[in-house]
């Protein structure tokens, strides 16, 4: 009886070691670890008052084991935000490098009507920018 217990405890521990990943295998690419935004208003002009800005910024984190070269980077709104904005062209031009391990932080504005919008209404719409599409270039040499 004991024997068979022991058996059953090997295997799982030999499944569960299988079925884990290291450590570097789990991230890997680019990642995003800190965002920050703001909104206020885009000017004291009365007649531009519902006219706001949005302001965010992010730092990319290069998990990759090589360099990364980032071409652009458009930020995915929320539908409900979206509706809302006056510039539809929101990819950013980056054309960096990000080397192995280190980050890049890249801000951007987004210019929105609050017409429809109350303050509570805003700040209720939880993310405003819901994920970023990411273009890189890579280049492959030829190993022969």
């Amino acid at each position: 009886m004991n024997k068979r217990i022991v058996i059953m405890l090997i295997i799982t521990a030999a499944l569960m070691g299988c079925s884990s990943e290291p450590d570097d295998q789990l991230k890997s690419g680019l990642q995003i670890y800190s965002s920050h935004s703001s909104i206020g208003a885009l000017s004291m002009d009365k007649d531009n008052e519902a006219l706001e800005s949005y302001k965010y910024s992010i730092v990319i984190t290069n998990e990759d084991k090589h360099d990364a070269h980032i071409l652009t980077i458009e930020p995915i709104l929320n539908e409900r935000f979206k509706e809302h904005i006056i510039d539809q062209q929101l990819v950013l031009e980056v054309d960096t490098s990000i080397s192995a391990g280190g980050d890049l932080e890249v801000s951007g504005e987004i210019i929105f009507e609050r017409d429809g919008l109350t303050k509570n209404e805003i700040v209720e719409i939880e993310h405003i920018i819901e994920s970023y599409k990411i273009i890189e270039e890579t280049i492959i040499e030829r190993t022969h």
